[in-house]
């Protein structure tokens, strides 16, 4: 537990903090989407939000630490959501 809170904004929260406890995956039923596996290794920021005709670009900053795992095209997970990292910048992807 000190990495999960090391390593989330987990940290952040105090007594009383309302947070979003779910159930256990199991595999005896339909799934739908992705599933995403993995730990938690760091957090970002949302800085922007833009429309593309069909596509929705999120613009999200991290620390350099955590960029260097970040790879065009790979699986990347925030707020339990799947999304692709279609580019990767110096500061941001």
């Amino acid at each position: 537990m000190p990495e999960t809170m090391k390593r989330s904004s987990l940290r952040t929260i105090k007594k009383g903090t309302y947070v979003n406890l779910e159930r256990a995956l199991t595999l005896n039923a339909r799934l739908g989407g992705h599933i995403v596996s993995g730990h938690i290794d760091g957090t970002g920021i949302i800085e922007n939000i833009e429309k593309d005709e069909n596509a929705i670009w999120y613009i999200i900053t991290a620390d350099k630490n955590l960029l260097k795992y970040i790879v065009e095209k790979a699986s990347v997970a925030l707020d339990r959501n799947k999304f692709n990292s279609c580019r990767k910048f110096k500061r941001y992807f």
